[in-house]
């Protein structure tokens, strides 16, 4: 594995820029596309539990307010 990314690493710097520039664009294209996933998860997750207490702080605040004590 070390001789391949040496290989590749050779070639690449000894590479006109015209070549260089997008190969290492299309890489970190690559690499922030598969970290964006488990961002977006984590940012829905999150939006869910907040959603969710509000939902449920506003049933029990509903709930509290329309039973009233006649007695």
């Amino acid at each position: 594995m070390t001789a391949l990314l040496d290989w590749i690493t050779q070639h690449l710097t000894s590479a006109p820029l015209w070549i260089q520039s997008p190969i290492v664009i299309g890489g970190a294209l690559i690499v922030c596309a598969l970290l964006a996933i488990p961002v977006v998860r984590v940012i829905d997750a999150t939006d869910n539990r907040i959603m969710r207490a509000r939902a449920t702080r506003s049933a029990v605040a509903a709930d509290a307010g329309g039973k009233e004590d006649n007695g």
